[in-house]
């Protein structure tokens, strides 16, 4: 049987002090940085070393976006093309295609997602957009189909999942600096929705979004979410509580943001995962003290989280002067309270719900073609169609992200039109069966249950917020599942022999 504690402290402390080190190198040699990094993956891709160019790519990928917030990539060229990660992604995939098993490169959910690209693809000439955008949307199968590749030991796959750990503990470091103004926070140019472009500038409440760019704090949050569920598995299953402290760790990333949707869906995803452990306790073999033991420091750490929370917003009162949120209570009377009370109230109006109807009348009355592709990402964000949706909100919906028309799946649901987004579902929900097996051994019991949780909280996230499948703690998820595949199948045919 293999070993199910993955978890090594010194190969996690390797990575931190070497993602910590490039992080510095960016600072002071911009765009070589990203020259060195897209040189390298590309040589290890050339030599046929899958795992060094993986480990590598992994490691920019969740870099990347900090250096173009922080303005260290000057270079158009660099930054758009020749250093851009889902770039080299594509360099990695044809280069180890060969590798990755027949069966999965003919799976029904690489089949739908095939006429699903056809059709993007078909979307973006006949608007004026590059055919690239596949690559970019195409990252979380990808990811998942090079770790199923031919090639890689048990022992690269742990210390793949020992990165991303490093990489999480990195997220909250770095938001705290940020939060505190040793950092200065991440700037881009973004689309006004109208069709015009702005500069972005975070604020103290936008400031904390790690080493995944500007505007992006939930999604390094989202990340963080993904981490602990993982960890919290870990630890139900190994019962070592090195588990639950890097979990902590990580978990303190949410105080240095004000993500309250994000942080609510995480808070009811980790209690869905006490609800499953409990229902499964036979299979994890967890006893009552075990769920006191978590009882007892959820509510130690809930009250440490909240006191924490409640000092950042009385920081960010006396940065800002913003006296409506001095405290946890001001912000939760004066916004979450607001926002359920105007949604409850009007829920027929709820732009989460409208925003579909919008985008549907739109593609009716103007062009019934777009309900086979869509408006395209050209045609939504930098045509104008985003701000026209948007102020089609009645004003109580227009009051913040919660409640206006603004969310993942609406903006998914715009691009590609009805049968593209049909398409777009069916994949996941094909690519989620097909993960779903029933070997027996922990880390596929890790993987089931995480399969199981994350993805429908992410579809949840996704509805409510900003999240789509082609950000970064998406596509890390896709990495992570495909790795725990291979461990259980590695450690099932031990057992068989």
């Amino acid at each position: 049987m293999l070993k199910i504690d993955f978890l090594d402290n010194k190969i996690i402390l390797r990575y931190v002090f070497f993602i910590l080190l490039a992080l510095l190198g960016g600072t002071f040699f911009k765009d070589g940085i990203a020259i060195l990094f897209s040189i390298v993956i590309i040589y290890f891709s050339i030599k046929g070393d899958l795992y060094r160019a993986i480990e590598l790519f992994f490691i920019w990928f969740f870099i990347y976006d900090f250096f173009v917030g922080q303005g260290d990539i000057t270079s158009v060229v660099i930054s758009k093309y020749f250093s851009k990660p889902t770039f080299l992604l594509i360099v990695i995939f044809v280069f180890f295609i060969n590798r990755i098993p027949k069966n999965l490169l003919t799976a029904n959910f690489m089949i739908i997602w095939g006429i699903f690209l056809i059709i993007t693809i078909l979307s973006a000439v006949t608007q004026g957009q590059s055919p690239l955008v596949f690559i970019s949307i195409s990252a979380f199968f990808i990811v998942f189909l090079l770790m199923q590749a031919q090639g890689l030991t048990i022992n690269q796959y742990t210390k793949i999942l020992n990165l991303f750990i490093a990489v999480a503990i990195i997220q909250t470091a770095v938001s705290y600096l940020q939060v505190s103004g040793l950092i200065s926070p991440p700037t881009t140019t973004m689309n006004d929705g109208f069709g015009g472009q702005q500069e972005w500038v975070a604020g103290l409440d936008d400031a904390a979004s790690g080493t995944f760019g500007a505007a992006a704090s939930y999604l390094t949050s989202w990340y963080a979410a993904l981490i602990s569920t993982f960890m919290l598995l870990m630890y139900f299953v190994t019962k070592k509580f090195k588990y639950l402290i890097y979990m902590s760790v990580v978990f303190l990333q949410f105080t240095t943001v004000d993500s309250k949707t994000i942080l609510a869906i995480t808070i009811m995803m980790l209690a869905f995962t006490f609800v499953r452990v409990f229902k499964e306790r036979s299979n994890f073999r967890i006893n009552l003290r075990h769920h006191l033991l978590i009882l007892i420091l959820i509510f130690i750490g809930g009250i440490g989280f909240f006191y924490a929370w409640n000092t950042y917003y009385e920081y960010y009162s006396s940065q800002t002067e913003d006296s409506s949120r001095a405290n946890l209570d001001d912000v939760y009377d004066s916004e979450v309270q607001t926002t359920i009370d105007v949604v409850s109230a009007n829920i027929s109006d709820w732009g989460k719900i409208k925003g579909f109807q919008y985008i549907f009348n739109d593609f009716i009355k103007n062009n019934p073609i777009q309900l086979i592709w869509g408006y395209g990402i050209q045609g939504f964000d930098y045509n104008g169609k985003m701000g026209f949706i948007l102020s089609k909100d009645t004003p109580l919906m227009q009051t913040n992200s919660f409640t206006n028309s603004y969310s993942g799946l609406i903006r998914q649901f715009a691009f590609n039109g009805v049968v593209g987004f049909i398409l777009y579902l069916a994949a996941i929900i094909s690519w989620f069966k097909k993960c779903s097996d029933k070997i027996s051994n922990n880390y596929n019991l890790i993987k089931n249950n995480l399969l199981n949780i994350y993805l429908p909280f992410s579809f949840l996230a996704a509805f409510l917020y900003a999240l789509d499948f082609t950000s970064i703690p998406l596509v890390a998820f896709a990495a992570i599942i495909s790795i725990l595949i291979k461990i259980s199948q590695y450690n099932y045919v031990i057992r068989i022999i």
